[in-house]
């Protein structure tokens, strides 16, 4: 059955709808945290990723009407696909059109086919190749593994040295497995870093408002890359009249391209973008939900979220609102010991209920399991603590005092979020 075959109207008027969420972060808490506030849902289930989902989807004793993926592996795996051969409607994009963001070296080709900027690149295979270029070229560059990595593929060279260093570790020493089969040496880009989302059933998108994700370890933007440290929703610098100029060219173009390529994409489209001088240029697009950015941008939605998800499974996302709150919204992060390097798991964490109690505070779990009523951190990110506030400072002042309450060993924050936008 093709894509275009599957006609889902019918779950816009579903009473209720039951909805698995499949993946373990914070980011599937958040979207399970907002979808269960719909008058329209029935059952609900957050389950972790695996080869037995779409059994469990199509088990009758489930009754399972939708479900949304989370994560990238299980979009650039194909589960969407999977669930569609045997009648299972679910959120996001296609294996093929993941490839925006499993596949760097289509994402490029793409941008530069369709006029979207980007920092100029050059794609290897061959690791000699990649080091004659890199001899060629101005440093600093960025050396990233074609395929997906886990967030951790796109190495920041500020030297040569570092350079080769990279595309040995990538291509030769495999340090990423078969994602490091190709390189994309990239120009090295200025300005400020912010994330953009917009939702897409293929013809018509919807930008969300702006946010700006922490992803260095430590305060001052130093220590090595994560996968976020905390966040801010909206950039007081980026209004919504800057993101609606940005849709129209990092992200109108690219969805347009994809549909001539033959590789619709229905989602979350979610391009990082370096902003300088008003001009938004793309680092990456991701094909789903950032994982600080949705719990931020959950706090703030007003919309049913429910309504929004199959308004755009069926292609009919052009008839639901999608409104936001002025409110901001804050994302801090509380990370084990030794993050994103080497950590400890089994930390008992302290102070949850406490943090969740207050005022304008709701807490996510990520990496965070609970027994005999305690929980114990089982990762590297274990929690966020969200805030919202009229301003940006008071969600930062109302998040970091409810943080405060969090206790366990190693317990890892940064003191800076949002720190450069106020």
């Amino acid at each position: 059955m093709s894509e275009a075959a599957v006609n889902y109207d019918y779950l816009m008027e579903q009473d209720h709808v039951n909805v698995m969420v499949v993946g373990s972060g914070a980011r599937e808490q958040a979207l399970s945290w907002k979808l269960s506030q719909s008058e329209r849902i029935g059952s609900l289930s957050v389950v972790s990723s695996g080869p037995d989902i779409v059994e469990i989807a199509q088990d009758p004793d489930n009754a399972i009407d939708l479900v949304i993926v989370g994560s990238d592996a299980d979009l650039a795996n194909g589960m969407v696909d999977d669930l569609s051969r045997v009648g299972v409607p679910a959120f996001g994009p296609t294996q093929q059109a993941a490839r925006i963001e499993s596949s760097k070296p289509y994402a490029k080709r793409l941008m530069n086919e369709s006029g979207v900027p980007t920092a100029g690149f050059e794609i290897f295979s061959d690791p000699t190749r990649a080091h004659e270029y890199i001899d060629m070229r101005q440093q600093p560059l960025y050396v990233k593994a074609g395929g997906l990595a886990l967030g951790k593929g796109a190495l920041e060279c500020l030297t040569a040295d570092a350079a080769h260093q990279a595309v040995d570790d990538i291509i030769v020493r495999k340090q990423f497995g078969e994602a490091g089969n190709e390189v994309v040496i990239e120009d090295y880009l200025h300005g400020r870093e912010i994330s953009l989302h917009a939702i897409s059933d293929g013809e018509t998108y919807r930008m969300f408002p702006s946010s700006q994700d922490h992803k260095k370890a430590d305060d001052g933007d130093t220590g090595l890359n994560t996968g976020g440290m905390g966040t801010i929703s909206s950039v007081p610098w980026f209004d919504q009249a800057d993101v609606n100029a940005a849709g129209l060219t990092v992200v109108k173009p690219i969805l347009t391209a994809m549909r001539n390529d033959g590789n619709t994409f229905s989602g979350l489209l979610y391009p990082g973008v370096m902003v300088q001088n008003g001009t938004a240029t793309v680092l990456e697009y991701n094909a789903r939900f950032g994982d600080p950015e949705t719990q931020v941008y959950m706090r703030r939605l007003k919309s049913d979220f429910l309504d929004v998800i199959t308004a755009t499974m069926a292609r009919r996302l052009r008839d639901v609102p999608l409104e936001w709150s002025d409110d901001y919204a804050v994302c801090i992060v509380a990370a084990s010991g030794g993050y994103p390097g080497p950590y400890e798991k089994g930390k008992r964490i302290k102070g949850i209920d406490a943090a969740d109690s207050m005022e304008g505070i709701k807490v996510f779990l990520a990496s965070a399991a609970e027994q005999d009523g305690e929980h114990f951190t089982t990762g590297g990110r274990v929690l966020g603590v969200t805030a919202v506030g009229a301003t940006l400072k008071s969600a930062l002042d109302s998040g970091y005092e409810a943080m405060e309450k969090i206790r366990f060993d190693g317990k890892k924050v940064r003191y800076d979020i949002g720190t450069k936008a106020l």
